[in-house]
């Protein structure tokens, strides 16, 4: 790989890592570059931006959900906002329970 082709990969790198940010938005965007990018902790993270305790975990699951909707690793539906979740159990596809298989089982 020559100087240009190198030129030309960090310049294209740079642009998908600008988009990326600007899908997760300015106001999470600095918390994940500090975080993922600056390797700076949650508490410090904290403290820089004026935030109570555990507030750095919120703002960073946020940002990176934002970053998993924006490369496509969720639906859109998948946020915090509107979960996608389906129910599970152990029984058949067919299998409904009954109010009074769980009256018996909580008695019995």
């Amino acid at each position: 790989m020559n100087a240009a082709d190198l030129r030309d990969e960090v310049i294209a790198a740079k642009e998908r890592v600008m988009r990326a940010l600007m899908a997760v938005g300015p106001e999470i965007a600095g918390v994940l570059v500090d975080i993922c990018c600056e390797l700076k902790g949650l508490e410090e993270a904290e403290k820089e931006n004026g935030w109570p305790q555990r507030a750095g975990k919120v703002v960073l699951q946020i940002g990176l959900t934002r970053l998993a909707r924006h490369y496509g690793l969720i639906r859109e539906e998948q946020t915090e906002m509107h979960p996608v979740r389906k129910m599970r159990h152990w029984g058949s596809d067919d299998y409904r329970p009954t109010l009074d298989a769980w009256r018996n089982k909580r008695n019995g």
